[in-house]
This record gives structure tokens, C-alpha cells and sequence, in this order.
């Protein structure tokens, strides 16, 4: 069964059908925290027609609504694997599992991708979160190339959440324990799933990840009513980093994609940037004075233009901004 799991598709039509019974069991979950209505727009796609979904992340809920409606192969971190119960779903499922930390955990990834979304091949939809990480859903950050990358196909998918309370998982947020708590204590959450338009790449997109993801993230801007911003994963784990430094959750972002555009650097040189943080700072209370700024570039104090630029990148000195922008310039 492993072996059929992850390396061929459910061919004979009982295989699939026995996989009804998770639709059953992700709706009860749906309805057991609230969402008894789902409000469905659009129509679903076959995988022939566009064997790749795209969708925003907002909360593990939406892995529920997901299932039920598509039943479709996700892409999802290998750590899921590891959870009693839900590894088992993975696998039923036939997910494709990826280290997001890995580089070569990303290529054989890619490798799946090209094998599963070729014409004909017999598999589920494909289900991938572009942005990697979970958002308030308000806005669209910058997308992996993964999904562009096999330049098939894509549907829009956009996963919106109403009435009081928003269970988006965000890292400066509420833990799943409060959010299952809170929606459990509401009489009743709002839940609407979009099934977009397909997107049919042309000859150039298909053979440029890059101009493929930028217009999706265009067409999905306009087609579901959402703003654009340049914030990526990689802030997500910036702001990790961030948080082990005691920096301000508001000064933790600083928009990593505009940092490698501007600075020519990439992410590592960034992360190196904040171990220099960490030594200027040398109250540990995440912030950097224009004493420890001075000190830090170890220049002299009396260089009034070095104050000047202090108080120019940063009138509160609270940022591990501070930090990258001083020392590229």
C-alpha cells in the first residue's frame, strides 16, 4: 500500500471510491467546528483540464474544505508525516511531502510534479499553496515557483473566511489549541470556497516559472479582489529569527524579496546580517540605540553624519532593518 501511495496513481475506480470516506469525515469536521453552510462559487476543474491547483493558505481549516470538495493530492511538509493519525491521511491521499529547507527535497519535488501533471497520467488534482506559508487572506504575497514549474494548466482557488472569528495561523497569532477553542464557541463560522478561472499558459509562460507566477498572481489579484504585497516566506522566517533576538513583532518584517532585489544579496547573507544585530545589541532587549549602532559599525561616536544616518534608516532604532540597511551601506 505504500509503495501504491507514493509512486502510482489509484487507477481501478474502488481505490478511489474507498477515499469517499474522508469527504465524509472532512465535512463532519467542518460542521463539528461551526462551518454547517459552505458557500461554494465556481466550478471544479478536471485534472485533465487543469491538473494544478493553486490556492491561498489561511488556517488548517482549509485543508478540510479542500478535501471535501476537490479530495485532491496536496503538497505538504514532510513533518506531517510524523503526526499520528494525519500521516495516515497523507499518505491515503497521496500527498506530495517536501522539506521546505531542503534544496534537494525541492527538486525531487519538482520532479513529482512534472510526472503527475503530464497529460494523461491518472492522478488527483494537484493541490499547491503557492505562498508557502499562511496569510490573513486579505492579500497575496510572493509566490513559489513549483507549481509554475511543470507549466501546465492552473485553476484559481481562493479560500475566504467570515463572521467573527478569522482562524488565519500566522506566527504572531493565537495557537491552534485558542483557535479551535474559539471557533468551537461560536454558534456558527463562515466559510466560502472560490473556484476561480483556468489559467492556460502561453509558449513563454510555460517555459518561465517566474513571468508564469507573476501573472497568476496578477490574474488572482484581480479576479478575487486582492492586494499584492512582496512579502514571501522567507519573511516568515526572518520574523522567526526575529523573535529569538526579542525584536518588536511590528519591526520584525522588513520584505525580504526587496532586500535581495535592492542589495544583490541572497537569503543567507540576510540571516548573516541579523547575527550582526545580535551583537550590536548588546542589552539584548531587541532594539539598537544610537550608542550600540555606533559602537556595533565601530565608528567614531563624534561623526556627527553617522548619527545623522542613525536617525534617518530608523527615528526609534527598533529594527533589525537598522541593522541590514547601515551595514550595505
Amino acid at each position: 500500500l505504500r509503495h501504491l501511495c507514493w509512486y502510482k496513481p489509484f487507477t481501478e475506480p474502488w481505490r478511489r471510491q474507498c477515499l469517499i470516506g474522508l469527504r465524509i469525515a472532512a465535512r463532519g469536521m467542518l460542521f463539528f467546528l461551526g462551518f454547517q453552510w459552505i458557500h461554494f462559487k465556481g466550478e471544479l476543474s478536471t485534472p485533465d483540464e487543469a491538473p494544478v491547483l493553486i490556492c491561498n493558505h489561511v488556517s488548517f481549516v482549509d485543508a478540510f474544505g479542500m478535501i471535501y470538495m476537490a479530495l485532491p493530492a496536496p503538497i505538504a511538509a514532510y513533518e506531517h508525516l510524523k503526526i499520528p493519525l494525519l500521516g495516515k491521511v497523507v499518505k491515503a491521499i497521496q500527498c506530495v511531502t517536501v522539506d521546505r529547507r531542503s534544496a534537494v527535497s525541492r527538486q525531487q519535488v519538482k520532479a513529482a510534479l512534472k510526472l503527475r501533471t503530464a497529460p494523461g497520467s491518472g492522478w488527483p488534482h494537484i493541490l499547491i499553496y503557492p505562498e508557502a506559508t499562511c496569510t490573513n487572506g486579505q492579500a497575496i504575497i510572493t509566490f513559489k515557483l513549483g507549481a509554475f514549474t511543470p507549466g501546465r494548466n492552473v485553476q484559481m482557488c481562493h479560500i475566504k473566511y467570515g463572521g467573527r472569528i478569522n482562524p488565519c495561523w500566522v506566527s504572531a497569532g493565537p495557537s491552534v489549541g485558542h483557535m479551535v477553542f474559539r471557533l468551537l464557541a461560536e454558534p456558527h463560522n463562515s466559510l466560502s470556497l472560490d473556484f476561480g478561472p483556468i489559467y492556460e499558459p502561453n509558449t513563454e509562460e510555460s517555459k518561465d516559472p517566474v513571468l508564469f507566477s507573476r501573472r497568476i498572481r496578477d490574474q488572482m489579484s484581480k479576479w478575487f479582489d486582492l492586494k499584492l504585497t512582496s512579502h514571501s516566506y522567507d519573511d516568515v522566517r526572518l520574523m522567526t529569527k526575529a523573535q529569538e533576538l526579542h525584536c518588536p513583532i511590528p519591526s520584525a518584517s522588513i520584505e525580504a524579496t526587496a532586500i535581495k532585489k535592492h542589495f544583490q544579496m541572497d537569503f543567507k547573507e540576510i540571516q548573516e546580517y541579523y547575527d550582526v544585530f545580535e551583537k550590536m545589541d548588546r542589552n539584548k532587549d531587541g532594539k539598537l540605540d544610537k550608542k550600540e549602532f555606533l559602537q556595533g559599525l565601530k565608528v567614531d561616536k563624534n561623526k556627527e553624519w553617522w548619527g545623522r544616518t542613525f536617525d534617518l534608516l530608523d527615528d526609534d532604532g527598533d529594527a533589525p532593518t537598522l541593522s541590514i540597511l547601515s551595514v550595505s551601506i
